[in-house]
């Protein structure tokens, strides 16, 4: 089935337009994937912003492990330009490549996974994680399904300053209890 109008997520990445495969929807029915022109993909907002442009920081409170049916964050403009957006001690910034072969992405190594993913990126739209991972159980649906919390920790690295590293940490957990009840 093809849904024309629905809620959804709205991501901010870090590129112009997002370049992903959409779905074209003729009929009631998904008719597959292409590219669409760029007249018909809404551009990143903060990229068009004479100010504050640079990028945006996502603030999001700490949700228990049972879950929460509502949380409220502040999407901040800009990070480093003025008063009100500078990144407090702590913080890290992962500068990402602006083109060529791993334009937008950073490296990933997490604690308890063989390698490194290459090819990681932030999303802020995205409602599964899409991380192949060893050792967390799935379901018959091949999504992960962990019984209890499980925190994932590693690192970000940036291709462009290897030397810029941040700390990463997620957590895991079968919220299908959670959504059915």
């Amino acid at each position: 089935m093809c849904i024309r109008d629905s809620n959804g997520l709205l991501g901010v990445g870090v590129f112009l337009h997002d370049l992903s495969p959409y779905y074209a929807c003729t009929t009631n029915a998904n008719t597959g994937s292409g590219n669409l022109a760029l007249t018909s993909i809404v551009s990143n907002p903060v990229v068009a912003f004479s100010s504050d442009n640079n990028g945006t920081i996502l603030t999001l409170p700490t949700i228990a492990s049972t879950g929460q049916t509502t949380a409220s964050g502040t999407l901040t403009f800009g990070i480093n330009t003025q008063a009100n957006n500078s990144l407090t001690s702590g913080y890290s910034v992962v500068p990402v490549p602006a083109s060529g072969p791993n334009i937008g992405n950073f490296t990933a190594s997490l604690s308890g996974q063989s390698g490194t993913y290459p090819a990681s990126f932030f999303d802020s739209g995205s409602n599964l994680y899409f991380i192949p991972l060893t050792g967390i159980p799935t379901n018959s649906s091949g999504n992960y399904n962990p019984q209890s919390l499980q925190t994932i920790t590693g690192t970000a690295t940036s291709f462009v300053t290897p030397s810029n590293t941040a700390p990463l940490s997620f957590g895991l957990l079968d919220i299908t209890n959670y959504l059915n009840g």
